[in-house]
């Protein structure tokens, strides 16, 4: 565990609970925010439940944060998981805001907080629509309970994670914060990722990012672009990501004979650049809160095929087209084949909405809160 001074800091700190850092979903957006923020008034410092490192341990460091790490919640070690975070609390002074991102483990640690006068504010914050299964749904609801604040990314996830009785009084909805500098079209970027993967100028590329996980679908992802690719010979699909699904994904490829038309690009940090690369982004997953990688591709300029599942409040553009998943392949195929025309990215209209810089004042202010 990394050490660090328990006298009280004259800066607010906000310690945020998740369950690893890698690059990609939540961890994502809340480095967006820590990068924009006025760290002179407020210091973020992160506890995590994995050993693995990757670029943001580096950055975090360089910008004055601490990285605490515990061990995995399993079940069976719910006593010394609590009084891990006793011990943890009573040597943490600084520690004046606790947000939970993890909402499933969110009514464990948020309890324990509420012993400690140094803590101020515990928020739980509700960042998808559904979980992978019903103990998890239900313990998610639990979070409310211990919890001061109660955020979520969307209605859609406010509702699945708190319960539907809850009225938007109660639960503050924060969208998530985007540099939309990061994820501008960039014709240089399209040519040097096109060269570096061996693609035409001319070629239709696909693309989906996000984690090789059941909640993004990517059978249904693979089953629609073979159905394009029957039509369309020089198309390819660019899957952004890594997880647990990837060789079940590595094998519906070969099955569907796509080894030339697929590629597993892995986690990167410049995914705008891969964005610029893409003709069209297709989305077809079974739940999400407020997905970063649909609001990223709007930003660069993308045609975006979404899930009919997935909260309206993501579409940011005119470049956005909802399609039911329960339909098979067939129709999102027919409505790919239909927009091939309209793939180019002219006249794109596309909202302020998730500005980084009006976001991470917002989050100013609710931090801010404690010293009144």
């Amino acid at each position: 565990m990394h050490n660090s001074n328990s006298k009280k800091s004259k800066k607010i700190r906000v310690l945020h609970v998740l369950g690893t850092l890698n690059i990609g979903g939540a961890e994502s957006r809340i480095m967006e925010i820590y990068r924009n923020i006025n760290r002179e008034l407020i210091q973020f410092d992160f506890l995590v439940h994995t050993e693995e490192k990757n670029k943001f341990h580096k950055e975090i460091e360089e910008m004055g944060g601490n990285i605490y790490v515990f061990p995995k919640f399993n079940g069976f070690n719910y006593f010394k998981y609590v009084h891990e975070w006793k011990r943890f609390f009573f040597k943490h002074e600084e520690v004046q805001v606790i947000h939970a991102h993890q909402t499933t483990l969110a009514f464990i640690y948020l309890r324990v907080a509420r012993k400690y006068k140094h803590i101020k504010k515990r928020i739980a914050h509700a960042r998808n629509s559904s979980k992978d299964n019903f103990i998890k749904l239900l313990l998610a609801k639990l979070s409310r309970y211990f919890a001061t604040d109660l955020f979520a990314v969307s209605k859609l996830a406010a509702r699945s994670e708190f319960g539907k009785k809850l009225t938007t009084s109660k639960v503050k909805i924060i969208p998530n914060g985007f540099d939309y500098e990061r994820y501008l079209f960039s014709d240089e970027n399209r040519l040097k990722i096109r060269q570096q993967l061996s693609i035409s100028k001319e070629s239709l590329v696909f693309i989906h990012a996000g984690r090789f996980h059941p909640q993004k679908n990517h059978k249904l992802l693979l089953e629609i672009f073979d159905k394009v690719s029957q039509k369309i010979s020089d198309a390819y699909l660019l899957l952004l990501g890594d997880g647990k699904e990837k060789q079940n994904i590595l094998n519906r490829v070969k099955d569907l004979n796509l080894e030339k038309k697929v590629k597993l690009i892995g986690i990167k940090s410049n995914i705008g650049e891969y964005y610029s690369a893409a003709d069209c982004m297709l989305f077809p997953s079974l739940y999400e809160g407020l997905p970063g990688a649909a609001i990223e591709a709007q930003i660069n300029g993308l045609k975006i095929f979404l899930s009919d599942r997935i909260t309206k409040d993501v579409a940011i553009s005119n470049r956005v087209t909802f399609l039911p998943i329960n339909k098979g392949p067939e129709l999102w195929e027919e409505e790919v084949i239909k927009s091939i025309s309209d793939l180019k990215r002219t006249n794109v209209r596309v909202s302020n909405t998730f500005e980084i810089h009006k976001i991470a004042k917002g989050y100013e202010k609710i931090y801010g809160v404690i010293r009144i």
